[in-house]
């Protein structure tokens, strides 16, 4: 959603443009029903559509009568001529109650809107408003001052629909850069931290890894049944042993498992294993260039 400057002006000084003391209390909220009543229909004397102008003051009227809700208030516009809308209803049960007793209230728009249901906003002012629904409105305002003041500057420099495309897609090349770098950046990182454990990874093998395995194809159905001479993938990578790419299985594992059901794994002879060829100085001659690259990296994202 676009926000206009009056939507995010300094409460005090949209207070003082409003003609309204400082410290008066206050609260924003969109115009419900817009889409039912006057909005945007042809005006009669001019044919205009039917819109507010910011800062325009509006017409608030009680109708403890409505039979759907009896805090309902009315929102109208030219000295009551046209109305509006109303006062969304969770906002009416908090702010009708102010009004039955004898409390002030007073409505400005804030935009004009853009046709649509819920686009024209208001500021409501006056004794009637709550400590909690001026609270809650201060916390929107905050969350989202900056991307609406950011948004709303540029809006001032793009005078021209073919300008507003070109920033918004010189824009997301930039975007779209930045995040490619920074992507490439974690990457070379993981590969940094996968590598760099290896310069001091030793062989971890268990007595009697070295035994003839038993007969190929042969099906175990527990883990103490598996001899040291036969493992995982996994584990024989922890114990510093890598298997080449497409080695058939020697013997497979299969079990009931409590959460997992019936669950099967593959199991690999030591003598089709072979130790992970990588040294420490291999893993050097490959980390420092990487390293480098990598800060070069770093320093151009940080231009950008």
């Amino acid at each position: 959603m676009m926000y206009d400057m009056q939507d995010f002006m300094p409460i005090e000084e949209l207070l003082a443009e409003l003609g309204e003391r400082p410290g008066t209390k206050w609260c924003t909220d969109p115009i419900a029903g817009l889409q039912f009543y006057k909005y945007d229909k042809p005006d009669p004397l001019t044919g205009e559509p039917l819109r507010p102008r910011p800062y325009e003051r509006l017409q608030l009227i009680r109708r403890p009568d409505n039979p759907e809700h009896g805090n309902a208030i009315e929102v109208w516009m030219r000295n009551a001529q046209h109305r509006l809308g109303h006062v969304s209803w969770e906002l009416a049960d908090d702010l009708a109650p102010g009004m039955d007793a004898g409390r002030d209230l007073r409505a400005y728009a804030l935009n004009e809107g853009d046709g649509e249901a819920w686009s024209v906003r208001m500021v409501l002012v006056g004794a009637a408003v709550t400590e909690e629904r001026q609270a809650q409105s201060v916390r929107i305002r905050q969350e989202r001052e900056d991307s609406a003041a950011y948004w709303a500057f540029r809006e001032g420099e793009w005078n021209t629909e073919g300008t507003r495309r070109e920033v918004a897609q010189s824009r997301k090349a930039r975007a779209d850069d930045t995040i490619w770098r920074r992507d490439r950046i974690n990457r070379l990182k993981d590969a940094v931290s996968v590598l760099a454990p290896l310069t001091d990874a030793p062989e971890a093998l268990p007595e009697g890894h070295d035994l003839p395995p038993p007969e190929k194809g042969s099906a175990y159905t527990w883990w103490d049944q598996v001899p040291p001479s036969l493992g995982t993938k996994k584990q024989w990578r922890d114990r510093g042993r890598t298997i080449k790419a497409k080695t058939e299985p020697w013997a497979t594992i299969s079990y009931g498992h409590r959460y997992k059901g019936r669950v099967s794994y593959s199991l690999y002879a030591f003598e089709q294993t072979r130790k992970v060829a990588t040294t420490a100085s291999t893993i050097r001659s490959i980390l420092e260039p990487l390293e480098r690259r990598l800060a070069h990296v770093e320093d151009d994202v940080v231009v950008l």
